[in-house]
C-alpha cells in the first residue's frame, strides 16, 4: 500500500525534476534567471518542498526510535532515576508493580 505522504513527495520530486529540465532548456536557449522568474520561483518551491517532507520524515524516524527506546524494560534499566521519581515514572507509564 502506498501512502498519501509517498504520493505527495512523489508529485514534488517530479515538478522539481519537470522544472529543473525547463529551466536548463531555457539557459540553453540564451534566457537569463530574470526571464525565467516564474520557473526559478517555482523550481525553489518544490526544493524546499522535497527538503522539508524528508526532514519530516527523518525527524518522525528519530521521535518513533526514542519512544520505542524507553518502551522496553531494557531501555528503562540503562536510564538512572532518582527513587522519587520511580514512582511517577510507574505512574505515567501505567505498570503494574
Amino acid at each position: 500500500m502506498v501512502s498519501v505522504y509517498g504520493n505527495i513527495l512523489a508529485l514534488w520530486r517530479a515538478r522539481r525534476h519537470r522544472l529543473g529540465i525547463h529551466l536548463r532548456l531555457g539557459h540553453a536557449a540564451g534566457l537569463s534567471l530574470v526571464d525565467m522568474v516564474i520557473l526559478v520561483r517555482n523550481y525553489r518551491r518544490a526544493q524546499q518542498e522535497v527538503v522539508l517532507s524528508l526532514d519530516r520524515q527523518r525527524r518522525i524516524r528519530v521521535t518513533t526510535f526514542n519512544l520505542n527506546a524507553f518502551s522496553s524494560q531494557e531501555g528503562l534499566s540503562l536510564s538512572s532515576f532518582r527513587p522519587a521519581d520511580i514512582g511517577r515514572l510507574v505512574d505515567l507509564l501505567q505498570i503494574d508493580v
